[in-house]
């Protein structure tokens, strides 16, 4: 309601002015002819320009004459910058009279390139008189620098002229206008006061149902993008009823609270300090977040924070939009573990094959197993054997650090690790200290008849990605070392096959 206030208030204002501006102009045209002559600030302000630009003409030629009997270097350049501030002195003035000549203007401009012309005179001058010529300089000077320099101010001199001329017949055709001013303002008056009314009201009207399409529009947006504001701390100051349902949350429990980018998975910290790297530097933010609401259910969404900058660039605030992507996660998602499951792992194994063999660096496909888990569903269950699915998935992906390091859930107890850009040795050691750390968890396996605890077999084949693998060959020959590994159980075996013989590494 307060913005039809002001706009009514505006116009109310608006047609007083028009009102009073009638009973004025009628009782102030008198002085119209007064306000007219100030048009002679436009020939005035030539004439005066190029009155200046003769003065500095004057002043240049009397530094031209000093650059000849210039003593040393220090006392010429002197003089040269002296030159040079009145030169562009001269060109402003230049600039005044081409804005403002009321003239032909070819004559400005005649006048403009025998000034130009002048400084190629001015130039050999100054090239004579520090090559040491002296004589030769001051010949130019008194000769061929003195005719333009007449040339010059004559040409400058007859614009002058036209200037005050052209002041003379403004103050006449002033005069001339002023009783047919005061009969065109008492007319204008009335109709500017008809006209106003007329603009207010369809002003008004159009208004009106401009807010009401803009009131639709927030109520859209409100209802169906996920849109948030925050502070430079990453406090939330504004929040879309999309996104408060998105956090099953409501406005009155975001707004003023901290938002840590809505993310208060595990991971809210490390992605937190990644994000604020990022959009301190004033540079736009965008990944995938995850959401955990208060039944424990997972939600995700595709997040971008833009900065916002006032007039200096300085960050005032953060504008975080997000969409949710929780389908396409849980297309790609293993529900049970969090981690990708076999489409994914389909997906980003053929990418990573191609990526390899293009740039030829190494890539490992690894396969593991969870030891007779089987007989550990059979003894404690199958909510108890979730369990351990989960804290061996957690395991694993706590132990990838790289991010060309990937771990899926292919099915049951199968497991896979696609790690890039790591030599043999180096992936032998990496994947038997998660085969490692699966045993330090301690799940007891009491049926095991390799451990009272379970346990992992790992398989895997390294090529050095000089050879053209399919996804189906690599994932044959992991299978093939995972056969192997399964022999003894709770050991890892990693062949290779690098451009040289084949090579396999096995450890327990």
């Amino acid at each position: 309601m307060q913005p039809y206030r002001n706009l009514i208030f505006g116009f109310v204002l608006i047609i007083s002015l028009m009102t009073g501006l009638g009973g004025f102009s009628l009782f102030h045209l008198n002085n119209i002819s007064k306000d007219v002559e100030n048009i002679y600030n436009h020939p005035f302000a030539v004439s005066n320009a190029g009155q200046s630009i003769q003065t500095r003409i004057f002043a240049i030629h009397r530094d031209m004459k000093d650059v000849v009997l210039a003593k040393n270097p220090e006392q010429l350049q002197k003089i040269l910058d002296q030159v040079n501030a009145q030169e562009q002195k001269v060109f402003k003035e230049f600039d005044v009279i081409f804005e403002r000549f009321l003239g032909n203007k070819a004559s400005i401009k005649q006048t403009y390139q025998t000034f130009i012309e002048w400084k190629r005179i001015r130039d050999e001058v100054i090239r004579l008189a520090v090559a040491g010529q002296t004589e030769a300089a001051a010949e130019i000077t008194k000769g061929r620098g003195a005719l333009h320099v007449d040339k010059l101010l004559s040409e400058v001199h007859e614009f002058v002229i036209f200037a005050r001329h052209k002041a003379d017949s403004f103050k006449t055709q002033s005069s001339e206008n002023r009783d047919h001013s005061l009969f065109v303002v008492s007319v204008l008056s009335v109709l500017t006061l008809v006209i106003s009314s007329f603009i207010a009201v369809n002003v008004i009207r159009r208004m009106s149902k401009a807010q009401k399409r803009l009131s639709q529009r927030e109520y859209l947006i409100d209802q169906n993008i996920m849109i948030a504001t925050l502070d430079k701390t990453g406090v939330v100051i504004d929040a879309s009823n999309a996104l408060c349902r998105f956090l099953d949350s409501t406005k009155a429990e975001v707004i003023g609270k901290p938002s840590n980018f809505f993310n208060n998975s595990d991971l809210q910290d490390l992605q937190a300090e990644q994000i604020w790297k990022t959009i301190s530097t004033g540079k736009n933010w965008q990944g995938e977040i995850c959401h955990i609401n208060t039944d424990g259910l997972m939600f995700w969404a595709n997040s971008r924070i833009l900065p916002n900058l006032d007039d200096n660039f300085t960050i005032t605030s953060f504008t975080n939009l997000l969409q949710d992507s929780t389908s396409k996660k849980l297309s790609i998602t293993d529900k049970l573990t969090t981690l990708p499951n076999r489409r994914s792992f389909e997906e980003v194994l053929e990418r990573e094959i191609k990526l390899s063999y293009r740039h030829t660096v190494p890539i490992t496909l690894a396969i593991l197993d969870v030891d007779f888990f089987k007989l550990y569903n059979d003894t404690y269950g199958h909510p108890q054997g979730d369990k351990a699915l989960r804290m061996v998935a957690d395991c694993i992906l706590g132990c990838l650090r790289r991010p060309t390091d990937y771990a899926f859930r292919i099915g049951g107890e199968e497991f896979a690790i696609i790690i890039a850009d790591q030599d043999i040795q180096k992936t032998q050691e990496f994947l038997d200290s998660i085969r490692g750390k699966v045993e330090a968890l301690s799940i007891q396996h009491e049926q095991s008849a390799i451990s009272k605890v379970v346990t992992i077999s790992i398989g895997a084949y390294w090529t050095d990605g000089c050879i053209a693998l399919e996804k189906n060959e690599l994932y044959t020959e992991a299978d093939k070392a995972l056969y192997l590994a399964k022999t003894n159980r709770n050991q890892t075996i990693v062949q290779g096959k690098p451009s040289e013989p084949n090579a396999a590494i096995n450890a327990a």
